[in-house]
């Protein structure tokens, strides 16, 4: 079933800017999720600070009283049972194993923290510029017109205003792989052509009215 009325006004003006903003989120959620997926795996501490933990103890003066948090979640010797023969046969004893690859691990698993923490910090900045910078027609306006040849005129910020995000963004990609020059030239043909719509005209009269009253 199609949405009519009000919802399918909005989606069809609109339609890009919900794209933009769900493709921006889904980044975001992406990242948060393999954040927490990853702390998952590990049972002796929490990934979700691991790079904090580490800094704070990396920056301590004093360390001798303190656990490495790199050991806490990677250990680089444990105990363990050595199998040998002995003068009875197989004999279990006590002793110490070192885990090399830990040490590697240890170092990788901070690197992929620091990575995902700019990611989300990166994202939740996309986000909230997307969000922002879409809302605030005007600035979007004055910036396209500073980045063209555009005259500003009322009619064509009439068109811009009226185009919805989805039109507005249209027009900022192909402003973005265009000449300045070129890019005039085919706004101004449209404009010409859309501000002789009746809409128009009814708005320039009404804002006249407004102006002489």
């Amino acid at each position: 079933m199609r949405a009519s009325g009000p919802i399918q006004f909005v989606l069809v003006r609109h339609k890009f800017f919900f794209i933009l903003l769900f493709s921006k989120f889904a980044n975001l959620f992406t990242v948060l999720l393999v954040l927490f997926a990853t702390n998952q795996i590990f049972k002796l501490g929490s990934f979700l600070a691991y790079g904090y933990v580490w800094l704070d103890y990396a920056l301590a003066l004093d360390q001798s009283t303190q656990t490495n948090p790199l050991d806490v979640l990677f250990p680089k010797m444990v105990a363990c049972e050595i199998e040998k023969w002995g003068t009875t046969g197989l004999v279990n004893e006590a002793g110490m194993c070192v885990l090399a690859p830990n040490v590697v691990n240890s170092y990788f698993f901070l690197t992929f923290w620091v990575v995902l923490l700019l990611g989300v910090f990166f994202n939740i900045v996309s986000c909230l510029f997307s969000t922002t910078s879409h809302l605030f027609t005007l600035g979007r306006w004055k910036t396209l017109t500073t980045s063209t040849f555009m005259k500003g005129t009322p009619a064509e910020k009439w068109v811009f205003f009226n185009s919805g995000t989805s039109g507005q963004i249209t027009l900022e990609i192909i402003a973005q792989n265009t000449g300045a020059r070129m890019f005039e030239k085919v706004f101004q043909r449209a404009t010409d052509r859309l501000a002789r719509s009746e809409s128009y005209n009814r708005e320039r009269i009404y804002d006249n009215k407004q102006a002489t009253a």
